[in-house]
């Protein structure tokens, strides 16, 4: 993949989606998608986790959004419940 292309990604049902670019890769997410608000997204590092800001109960939002990941912070969604799936779109912007 090159600067400017679109990535994204789904988790396999009731699975944790771990997203970490390669080495090098800067990715810029515009939209993080999930089928409810159970287990919120996070950034990691391997050591530390912690939550994404994320709307309200009234009204949750993932869309519209800029978070910037990369080999060291990258995204991390823990498991929905069973059937549900979660996912994202961005673009590499190194």
């Amino acid at each position: 993949m090159v600067v400017g292309d679109v990535v994204s990604g789904f988790s396999a049902p009731a699975t944790i989606l771990n997203f970490q670019p390669a080495a090098g890769v800067e990715i810029m997410l515009s939209a993080i998608a999930m089928n409810n608000n159970v287990n919120l997204p996070k950034l990691n590092d391997g050591a530390n986790t912690t939550y994404l800001a994320w709307g309200t109960n009234e009204e949750p939002s993932g869309s519209n959004i800029k978070v910037f990941i990369n080999n060291s912070i990258y995204l991390y969604i823990p498991a929905l419940p069973a059937g549900e799936v979660s996912g994202f779109t961005g673009i590499q912007i190194k």
